[in-house]
Formats: structure tokens, sequence, C-alpha cells
């Protein structure tokens, strides 16, 4: 779940639920994304971002409405190009792709497909795992919205608490992706609990430093490993 008002006088609230499956072989991952959303928003306005599934983001003063339904789909494939035991320091590169699956007639996507190239590197010190990814983005153009490819990145760190628990701290960054926008900034903080068996869970808060970012979100995910 995640709020905000993008600058604006009225939030816009987005309830994500996807369901995720990824299978892992040898140096590749393979990762499909199925989301269903719920979006209660303006009805018009100006377009101010996009977040990471493609959704359009807009700051108004017009009436609020909800829709809900099938949210983008998302692919990903990722190759682990580098896996040093000695340095610990390991580097992956990923492709993927946002198909426009959601209904841009009721604000839920754009309903054009998004491309992303990134690199992730991973350096872990002891208990400390340093990490940092550089992005590409190529926007799909849908009507009514100038929108740019833009560059992304993060960087923070993890730390394993215990063999069970390990949390960690991010900050993502995005260039606008509108002439208007503002960058994108925002830290998530996390918490991941082995809970025994091939069951996991984890729970996160993030908060948003720039108007192209939601005030604040909160979720939590359980992953059950084959």
């Amino acid at each position: 779940y995640s709020t905000g008002s993008y600058g604006g006088s009225a939030d816009t609230d987005i309830l994500y639920i996807p369901v995720v499956g990824k299978y892992e072989t040898g140096p590749w991952t393979l990762k499909l994304t199925v989301p269903y959303i719920r979006v209660t928003a303006p009805s018009g306005g100006t377009v101010v971002s996009v977040d990471a599934n493609g959704r359009m983001l807009r700051r108004s003063v017009g009436p609020r409405t909800s829709n809900s339904g099938m949210g983008d789909v998302v692919a990903g494939a990722s190759y682990n190009i580098i896996n040093d035991t000695a340095s610990k320091t390991a580097v992956d590169i990923t492709g993927k792709v946002k198909f426009g699956t959601a209904d841009e007639t009721k604000g839920l996507g754009t309903g054009e497909t998004d491309y992303a190239l990134q690199a992730d590197v991973y350096k872990t010190y002891g208990k400390t795992t340093a990490l940092a990814t550089l992005g590409y983005r190529i926007m799909g153009d849908p009507a009514g919205a100038n929108l740019k490819d833009v560059w992304y990145g993060s960087v923070g760190g993890a730390y394993k608490f215990s063999p069970e628990t390990s949390g960690g701290l991010i900050l993502d960054l995005r260039q606008p992706t509108t002439a208007t926008g503002e960058q994108m900034r925002e830290v998530t903080a996390y918490v991941t609990q082995k809970l025994g068996g091939p069951y996991k869970l984890q729970v996160y808060g993030m908060t948003g430093l720039t108007d192209a970012s939601p005030d604040w979100g909160m979720g939590a995910m359980i992953s059950i490993s084959y």
C-alpha cells in the first residue's frame, strides 16, 4: 500500500497485491509478476510521475474515484556475470519487460509496454552486504502524456542479525519521467524473517522525499521455496 499527493491537494492511494514466480537455474534467474491493484485517485489532471509498475500518477484537484483489476504483468531475466567467493562480490545483469496489461481507461496503468536493463552489484563484509543498482528504462508512449526515458538506481545495505533474521535500508533514485516532474527519491527499510521450512516473511516501510514519490508506503511478502 502507498499513498501520496504528488504536490497536489488530493492523494493517490494504491493497493498492490502481486503473485510472483521465480525460477533459478545455474547463473540464470527468471521472474514473472502478475498483480492485482486498486487505485483511488483524482480522475483528471496533469501527469507528474510514473511508478515502477507503469501507473501514471497525477496531480489534480478533481474528484477521486476508485478502480481495480489486473495490473501490469512484469517479466524479468537475470544473469550472474560475476560471483567471486574470494572477494565476496557478485554482479547481476537484468532485463525487464513491463507489459501494458492494466486497464488504462481506469487509470490502472499506461496501457503501454516498458523495457528496462539494469546492473546490480553486491559486496559482503562480514554480516553486512553493500548493494547498488544502475538501470535505464525505456518508457511507452501513452496518449496524453509525453513520458521520458529515464536512468534509475539505488544504494543501500543489508545486515544479517542472525541466521534467520536480516534487515536493510535502501535509497532509490530516478530521473523525472515528465518535463515538469521531479526526480524520484525514496527510502525503504525492511526486515526479512525465516519462518522455518520453505517459508520466509518480509515486511517493509518506505517514505518519499520528493513530489514524484509516495508520501509513505508499507507492505509484506510471504515466499515459499520449492
